[in-house]
């Protein structure tokens, strides 16, 4: 696995294993203002920063079933997403403590 997935799921475990996208390119984009060589490229957009390569990386996530996606419809036309780290992944996590 990418180191830079790994930083992925460890924030999503520092944060009790569910975390926003949004709230994930956040703390992804402050990670990586304290790297010397960042992992991920940001850029602006509406909600702050974005990096596709820490979309692509959770897309592979979740499609090896690393994490789980939960969409839930807050408005007629609106979904937020969420992100759970998967049971598969979370014994995986609890095994190496």
């Amino acid at each position: 696995m990418f180191y830079r997935r790994k930083i992925i799921l460890a924030l999503s475990q520092v944060f009790g294993g569910r975390l926003k996208k949004n709230d994930l390119q956040k703390l992804l984009f402050l990670v990586c203002q304290k790297q010397k060589e960042p992992e991920h490229v940001f850029i602006p957009y509406l909600y702050g920063c974005y990096s596709h390569s820490a979309k692509s990386d959770l897309f592979a996530m979740v499609n090896k079933d690393f994490l789980t996606v939960n969409l839930k419809r807050f408005a007629s036309m609106f979904f937020r997403c969420s992100l759970f780290i998967s049971t598969a992944t979370r014994r995986l996590l609890m095994a190496n403590n």
